[in-house]
């Protein structure tokens, strides 16, 4: 009879859908500790491959496999929502795998996922810098006009990037 993986910290027995060598207990005790240390809202791969104790290349190769949460394409770098994150872990990882590249393969056609400065909340669709005109009056009472570049959110469908 084959013996079951255990978790290498306190020795609870492994799940199929656990890809590391520790517990989600474990996971979430790591989480919570670490996390309060991390400024912002985002996590990356560093901060994963410590939280699940496993290498960084691992981490790669699991968000690769669909194992992995979705991560957030605000920039070249891998990052993760951190309170998403700790959701993922509480819920036992029982994300089914091809969820998070759906869930990627949606934000991408949309535009991206993009952080609102006002609100601090994510939006979706494209951003774009939009040229605006501000009419005033100057000192001898004319009506002058001056073009001012304001960056905006536009959602949508994009199936290729405008060229």
């Amino acid at each position: 009879m084959e013996e079951r993986r255990r978790c290498s910290k306190c020795g609870t027995p492994l799940t199929i859908h656990n890809p590391t060598h520790i517990c989600w207990t474990c996971q979430d005790k790591l989480a919570k500790e670490s996390l309060k240390g991390f400024d912002g809202p985002n996590i990356d791969v560093k901060q994963i491959a410590y939280i699940l104790d496993l290498g960084e290349e691992e981490v790669r190769r699991l968000w690769r496999e669909g194992r992995l949460p979705p991560a957030i394409s605000l920039t070249r770098k891998l990052q993760w929502d951190k309170e998403f994150f700790q959701t993922w872990i509480l819920s036992q990882h029982k994300v089914p795998p091809a969820l998070g590249r759906q869930f990627e393969a949606f934000i991408k056609a949309h535009g991206g996922l993009h952080l609102d400065d006002v609100t601090g909340e994510y939006r979706l669709g494209k951003k774009e810098d939009i040229q605006v005109w501000v009419y005033s009056k100057d000192e001898s009472g004319r009506v002058v006009g001056k073009a001012i570049i304001v960056s905006d959110i536009i959602p949508g469908h994009y199936e290729q990037e405008p060229g």
